[in-house]
């Protein structure tokens, strides 16, 4: 109903198609990433170039594997901010090094927390909310016959009664009125986190934020109860 006008309802329809074409081409595991996101897995100690291709490369499998052992259906994993530290930025890949924590990592009693997370939560038309985008993460997903449906661009509908098998080391989804996200597993010894880079210059806010994914629409299915310009007016 919405694929012609909502970038998010036609996401959702490119992921289940590309479930299926996952299965056709026998591949393991499935994750959503839009084009300013990266998954990022800590590797140990500072390594450059083909070392560090090889060391990431290694790194994701080990960390499959163990998705596999533990009989994962899907993972959801906490979201870090980018915090742009320049007005304009060309290529945040490459310069943006400073992100927000995921607030269920955060510790309020620590030393200068609380004084943090005032300066963002306080802030002018921030709507009393840390993070400007987005805080439940996003999944990676097994390909497997019981997963076809997305339940949105974050995470996959699971089978009734494996609500268990989806793991998440975002431990506030425990808190969430979503059902599934209340029965998920946590995994807090898992450290991987998707980086997103979002909104780094005035130039991407305008073409993406506003003009692509269509802020200003009066339809507010997928833009939560507010809607329309106001919605996503504290952006910046």
């Amino acid at each position: 109903v919405y694929s012609e006008t909502e970038v998010q309802a036609r996401q959702q329809l490119n992921c289940e198609h590309a479930m299926a074409q996952a299965r056709r081409d026998s591949v393991g595991w499935l994750l959503h990433l839009d084009s300013d996101e990266l998954l990022h897995l800590p590797l140990a100690g500072a390594l450059e170039g083909r070392a560090a291709v090889n060391a990431s490369r290694a790194e994701l499998q080990r960390h499959l594997a163990r998705l596999s052992a533990l009989g994962a259906l899907q993972f959801t994993y906490c979201n870090l901010e980018a915090v742009p530290e320049e007005e304009e930025v060309l290529d945040p890949f490459a310069a943006v090094t400073l992100f927000k924590n995921h607030p269920s990592r955060l510790d309020a009693t620590a030393n200068g927390c609380a004084a943090a997370l005032a300066y963002w939560t306080e802030a002018p038309a921030s709507g009393g909310q840390f993070f400007r985008f987005y805080s439940n993460g996003k999944s990676i997903v097994r390909v497997d016959p019981r997963v076809s449906a997305v339940a949105s661009v974050h995470e996959w509908s699971l089978p009734k009664g494996m609500a268990e098998r989806g793991y998440t080391n975002n431990g506030n989804l425990r808190d969430s009125p979503y059902i599934p996200h209340q029965r998920a597993s946590l995994d807090a010894s898992c450290s991987a986190a998707v980086l997103h880079f979002a909104v780094c210059s005035f130039a991407v806010f305008w073409r993406k934020r506003w003009a692509a994914l269509g802020y200003a629409s009066p339809n507010h299915r997928f833009r939560g109860v507010s809607g329309g310009i106001d919605q996503c007016a504290n952006a910046l």
